[in-house]
């Protein structure tokens, strides 16, 4: 079992977490493709980079993108009965 203890941060170190989590998925990528070849989806297109840097498309995805309707309704919690 994991047990997760709270962390204090301050917000500028809140603040950065995004930031920081997209650097460490740019590094992860980047340590991945010079090691093995990798299929990722960019610009509506499936593509398979080799660890040379060639780059070959795969598949048009164009066609799996959907666009889903805006809803005007806003969504509300359910008040807790108390016992």
């Amino acid at each position: 079992m994991t047990a997760f203890v709270p962390m204090k941060a301050s917000l500028r170190e809140e603040e950065m977490i995004p930031h920081l989590a997209v650097e460490a998925f740019r590094h992860a990528f980047c340590q991945a493709s010079q090691s093995a070849s990798v299929v990722y989806a960019k610009d509506q297109y499936l593509l398979k980079q080799s660890c040379n840097g060639e780059t070959q498309i795969l598949k048009n995805i164009s066609s799996y993108y959907t666009d889903i309707a805006v809803s005007e309704t806003t969504l509300k919690r359910k008040k807790k009965v108390a016992f």
